[in-house]
């Protein structure tokens, strides 16, 4: 909440420039008429009661007649308009104007939508019209969705414009994209009583709707704050003086240095002002992948790993294996090239009017199959990559094919943009492409699912790591290569593509310089420069980045998995306990007795079984019914409970 409400301070500050600016830029062209006097107060306009206007008392730093003096420079402006402004400044179809600034978009997302009661506008009814036989208005009831359940949630989304009788969808027109700006209620608004309820039911279900629903709360959790400055939260996790483990977020500074030292500076002025002992006490740490924060050698990690050896770093698993490729993705340029033409397709194949040729596409040359749209590709979560190659791959005579219908447009941007889409993807390279990191994806994003899994096990999450990382080094040899070769040329074959081999290059030769007497060892061999800089290369790259991101806590770790569910019953059983268990574990907390940690570990594990069973679970459900019939039963049965109590559980 304080975050928010230092944006909100932020925004608001200036809210006579910015309210300024925004009703000359959409309202100056409305009219032609007289000058208006600059004596009108906003505030006599709005009633005590109407929660669409918007409270001067709330808006830090505002001067609500200042905002008003606006109005004289705009010239000309019909009566009416000037009204309905006065009353409702957050009507849809004066503020939203595509033609405004930052600070002028930051503004308007902070109204509040306008959903006027039917009693503050004039006649104290919204206004009829004759649609078909009858004469329809719209109602309050539909800035209202009702659930399955009966409880109506308020449709936030909704903003109704009194000068133009309209419903508008001020989130698609605001934070969409421009499929979500094309919709009739983004772009016109609608009037359409008779038909209304069925246009927001099916508008708010709509998947480009509910990105711009997506978008918005980005937008508002967010920092919005213009000065552009890095915020650093800092969030510490203790035992309690009741032995419970609380988590607290204790800090939210901004960060003027955003280098490892200075954001190190930062922590340090924080533990210090709270009185926080981190050089002797703390013993853990986790950030996220960003170089400043978790750099060997010059980020927050490093400084604070060296004034304090025993605080380990501590990876988010299935974080660690999404940089796992994006280090793969970004090896070398070919393959950064290819990871670039193929989000383009993604993005161009996932416009609205061209979804639909490819989805026709797909019946005509796949009628058996199921119908599957393009994936979307998703720079954080890296399994979506794995998808899209696979949709690309099993649909790939449709997306040829959707391509050249689309190069034939009348549309040059999208005829352009096609034709080059088309001409990548049909390259042998770009087959090769598509099919080794098929294959590596195989591999990685069965790892993936089980890294994000609740139940996850840290030795056998290990185990599946180290197993993926063999699997991926074992084919990285000439075997595996030509059965890629080959399955490529296969594929090129199939889909009557013209490359069916690499290209041949032109072998460039560097001009000898005086004194040289050595010749460049040029690779000619198209599949030798594929096999040294791009297979060899991406396969060097992932398994090097397995086994050192994975390397940081794998001890310690592995020392904890002991207290799992299934060792713990393996050791119940006479299962030994390995002779080097709590090894580092002992030089990770000070002043540990190994001989007599493991005498406990042995103890609690014998009588593991017997403390498991006498877990009793009291309840299943929230809320438990009982007739009168089981009660009686119930009570005759255990003489020991008389009387049948319900409780809730909290």
């Amino acid at each position: 909440m304080v975050i928010i409400k230092k944006k909100m301070e932020v925004v608001t500050s200036n809210y006579s420039a910015v309210a300024s600016n925004l009703v000359t830029n959409s309202i100056a062209s409305c009219s032609q008429m007289n000058i208006v006097d600059e004596s009108i107060n906003l505030s006599s306009v709005c009633s005590d009661d109407q929660s669409n206007c918007i409270p001067t008392d709330d808006v830090e730093g505002s001067n609500q007649p200042n905002m008003l003096h606006i109005l004289t420079d705009i010239g000309n402006i019909v009566e009416q308009d000037l009204m309905h402004f006065q009353q409702f400044p957050n009507d849809p179809s004066i503020i939203l104007n595509s033609r405004m600034s930052t600070e002028q978009f930051a503004y308007v997302a902070s109204l509040q939508p306008c959903q006027p009661k039917a009693s503050e506008l004039k006649g104290g009814i919204f206004p009829s019209k004759m649609q078909g036989k009858w004469l329809r208005s719209f109602h309050e009831e539909h800035y209202y969705k009702k659930l399955p359940s009966g409880e109506f949630i308020k449709r936030n989304w909704i903003s109704y414009s009194p000068s133009q009788d309209k419903v508008y969808c001020i989130v698609c027109k605001q934070f969409g994209k421009e499929d979500a700006k094309s919709f009739q209620l983004a772009r016109f608004g609608s009037d359409d009583w008779n038909h209304i309820s069925f246009k927001l039911k099916s508008h708010e279900s709509n998947s480009v709707h509910l990105e711009s629903e997506i978008r918005r709360a980005m937008f508002v959790n967010t920092t919005t704050d213009v000065s552009n400055i890095e915020q650093l939260s800092l969030v510490i996790r203790f035992i309690n003086e009741n032995e419970e483990v609380e988590e607290r977020l204790i800090a939210l500074e901004s960060v003027a240095d955003a280098r490892g030292i200075g954001m190190f500076n930062v922590v340090c002025n924080i533990c210090q002002k709270y009185d926080i002992d981190w050089e002797n006490q703390l013993c853990a740490q986790s950030y996220d992948g960003a170089s400043s924060m978790q750099g060997q050698y010059s980020g927050v990690r490093a400084y604070i790993q060296e004034k304090n050896p025993r605080a380990i770093y501590v990876w988010c698993f299935s974080h660690i294996l999404n940089l796992v490729v994006v280090d793969t993705c970004d090896t070398s340029k070919t393959m950064r090239n290819f990871f670039g033409d193929l989000q383009s397709l993604i993005a161009f194949l996932r416009a609205r009017k061209r979804t639909a040729i490819f989805l026709n596409n797909q019946k005509i040359c796949y009628p058996e199959e199921r119908v599957c749209r393009m994936k979307n590709f998703s720079s954080t979560r890296w399994t979506s990559h794995g998808r899209a190659l696979t949709v690309i791959l099993d649909k790939y005579k449709a997306v040829m094919n959707t391509l050249e219908e689309l190069s034939n447009s009348t549309e040059r941007e999208t005829s352009s943009m096609a034709s080059n889409l088309m001409s990548t993807i049909s390259s042998f390279k770009f087959v090769t492409h598509l099919l080794l990191m098929r294959n590596i994806f195989e591999h990685t994003t069965p790892l993936s699912m089980y890294l994000q899994s609740l139940s996850l096990d840290f030795i056998t999450a290990l185990t599946m790591i180290d197993n993926c990382a063999n699997k991926l080094s074992e084919l990285r040899n000439e075997l595996h290569l030509d059965a890629l070769l080959a399955e490529a040329k296969r594929f090129s074959l199939e889909n009557e593509l013209e490359e069916i081999w690499f290209p041949e290059k032109r072998v460039q030769r560097r001009k000898r310089m005086a004194g040289e007497n050595t010749n460049d060892e040029i690779v000619s061999n198209p599949k030798d420069d594929f096999k040294i800089h791009v297979y060899y290369t991406v396969l060097d790259q992932i398994s090097t980045s397995i086994t050192t991101r994975f390397e940081g806590s794998r001890e310690i770790l592995s020392d904890l998995t002991l207290l799992s569910v299934d060792r713990l019953i393996a050791t119940s059983k006479g299962c030994p306990i390995p002779e080097d268990s709590f090894v580092y574990l002992d030089k990770w907390i000070p002043n540990l007795q190994i001989d007599q940690l493991k005498l406990e570990y042995s103890t609690f594990a014998d009588n593991f079984l017997k403390f498991k069973s006498n877990i009793v679970i009291e309840k299943l459900h929230d809320k438990v019914i009982i007739s009168e019939s089981e009660a009686d039963t119930s009570a005759d049965s255990d003489q020991g409970n008389n009387e049948v109590t319900e409780t809730k559980m909290t």
